[in-house]
């Protein structure tokens, strides 16, 4: 069982974050563009504050805890409308190229999918946006095509054509080769981070099995040496009072050796049958004792053992309780008769 912050959590909390501010740096740097060639494209400033929009809820999504694969999946969506529709969401001079909020959004969309998801995930990903990007350019010049010449866009799509012939086309192989190598780089150093983290979570968890493994050991070690130390102490207060006179009362001779024979079995191990007395049988055993002792005992109920909807639920007669708790009560009790004989001087 890892622990509660093993370092491959860590990572991944690291992570998380890291994609979520440069999604917040995307959509600053995406709010700048605003000034310029959108304020007179109606079309284009749609598509950048949607872009915005997402980008906004990306960030508070996956920092609250929610950066699964449908989020992932939602995100390479969103930046590979926003490359179909270049032709219309971005200058002519632009289609294709890496400087844009598309890029922006393409990019940030692999990475995050190359750190997050499998490699199979990662392979449609990466087809996806890069055929999004290419068909993004073919769908600027047939719009350019089908736009009437004087319109101002068409014009300007004409023009860049004229003195950069191909030049879009150039652009978007620069940028699929970028996005490929980048997303590809993030998931090589991510493995590798992924892999010295699990090795440090192993060498974690060996440690404090150990330790655990310790702790036990020395627990068992003191409880032995105190269960010898009882039993000593038992047999040998039994015979040092049988010694120095105690034997001439003999039903309270036999009740204290009974004592000590059930305390020194206990110690040993329970005699069979006796885990499934009774606690009125382990108190009216106690009280027996007690009165034998010089003390007068009154036995009485005033209400149900236990603890109602707990594991101790227990009865009228205590029947339910675990057999080491009612043994637990009865040497409470037996105990706290033992304190008020000694003052008492009963014997």
């Amino acid at each position: 069982m890892r622990s509660p912050l093993s370092a491959s959590d860590a990572l991944t909390a690291v992570l998380v974050r890291t994609f979520a501010m440069l999604r917040v740096l995307g959509v600053v740097t995406t709010a700048l563009y605003l000034a310029s060639w959108y304020s007179r494209h109606p079309v284009g400033l749609a598509a950048v504050l949607l872009v915005l929009v997402w980008g906004l809820g990306y960030a508070a999504l996956s920092l609250r805890g929610r950066l699964g694969t449908g989020l992932v999946l939602a995100n390479v969506g969103v930046g590979a409308a926003g490359a179909l529709v270049a032709g219309a969401a971005v200058p002519a001079v632009s289609v294709g190229g890496a400087g844009t909020w598309i890029y922006l959004g393409c990019a940030h969309a692999a990475l995050v999918a190359g750190a997050m998801t499998s490699r199979w995930v990662l392979a449609g990903v990466l087809v996806t946006l890069c055929a999004a990007l290419a068909g993004g350019v073919g769908l600027a010049g047939r719009l350019a095509a089908a736009v009437p010449t004087d319109a101002g866009w068409s014009a300007s799509m004409a023009a860049r054509s004229a003195s950069d012939p191909g030049g879009s086309h150039r652009r978007v192989a620069v940028a699929i080769l970028l996005i490929a190598f980048l997303s590809l780089l993030v998931r090589f150093g991510v493995g590798r981070l992924r892999a010295t983290a699990g090795r440090a979570d192993d060498q974690l968890q060996a440690a404090a099995d150990h330790e655990r493994a310790e702790m036990i050991a020395v627990a068992r070690a003191r409880a032995e040496r105190e269960r010898e130390r009882v039993l000593h102490d038992t047999v040998l207060n039994t015979l040092a009072g049988i010694a120095w006179g105690g034997g001439g009362d003999a039903p309270l001779t036999r009740t204290q050796a009974e004592d000590a024979i059930v305390a020194v079995r206990g110690l040993l191990d329970a005699p069979p049958g006796d885990g499934a007395r009774s606690l009125d049988a382990r108190l009216d055993a106690v009280a027996v004792a007690a009165r034998l002792r010089g003390l007068r005992v009154r036995l009485g109920r005033t209400g149900t053992v236990g603890v109602p909807g707990s594991l101790l639920a227990g009865n009228g007669s205590g029947q339910e309780l675990p057999p080491e708790v009612a043994a637990a009560l009865a040497a409470a009790t037996a105990e706290l008769l033992s304190n008020v004989r000694r003052p008492a001087a009963t014997g």
